[in-house]
């Protein structure tokens, strides 16, 4: 799932990614911080809305109001309840706003809540398409113990496996001399066959004395 917000320089939509989708079950909401600024996501029956969580009368958090629906009356002693669940009420002073839109539920012309597109889209389209999380680099460390083409034992060799991006660089260090050898793949490639790469690489270099 991703947020939208004018906050490039050159005017167009920026997106986010801001969570899953299952972190957000229907009818729950979700405090996310995009570009400093806190954000609140409601799930409405399966369809997200994003609003800016401070209350335009003083600041209070919308993320901890109370969700409820729209009440009105035709004339005294009349109610009608609607639209459970799509209205919050400020913690501070009570004031209502429609999630769906950001305005206000008593004077919606002049007062609204700061509205944020929100869109879902698969998780191979957020790293294939033109929208890339931002990436950071994951190292996991795994030993294992092999021989050489002789027959000899080296000893314990020690595999880094590094994600940056769309790449995985896989290190084989053999623990009793340092040698260490790497080799890269896709990040969809299977950890195991970079690894078995990885291992015959290092075996090479062994076997020409590093």
């Amino acid at each position: 799932m991703r947020g939208r917000s004018t906050g490039s320089t050159d005017g167009k939509m920026a997106s986010h990614v801001v969570a899953a989708v299952e972190e957000i079950p229907p009818g729950k909401r979700k405090l996310v911080e995009v570009s400093g600024r806190a954000i609140v996501v409601f799930n409405l029956g399966g369809e997200f809305f994003a609003l800016t969580n401070r209350c335009p009368h003083r600041g209070g958090s919308l993320f901890h109001g109370i969700q409820t629906g729209l009440i009105e009356s035709k004339e005294p002693g009349q109610y009608c309840y609607s639209r459970p669940g799509e209205m919050v009420k400020c913690p501070w002073h009570g004031w209502e706003f429609d999630i769906r839109t950001g305005k206000s539920w008593c004077d919606p012309s002049r007062i609204r809540v700061r509205q944020f597109q929100v869109s879902v889209r698969p998780g191979a389209e957020l790293v294939e398409g033109p929208h890339v999380a931002e990436a950071f680099p994951v190292r996991i460390e795994a030993r294992a113990m092999t021989a050489t083409p002789d027959g000899s034992a080296p000893g314990e060799v020690y595999f880094e496996f590094t994600a940056v991006g769309r790449t995985v660089k896989v290190a084989a260090i053999h623990a009793a001399t340092g040698v260490e050898v790497s080799v890269v793949g896709p990040v969809g490639a299977a950890r195991a066959d970079l690894q078995q790469l990885a291992l015959q690489k290092l075996k090479a270099r062994l076997k020409t004395g590093g």
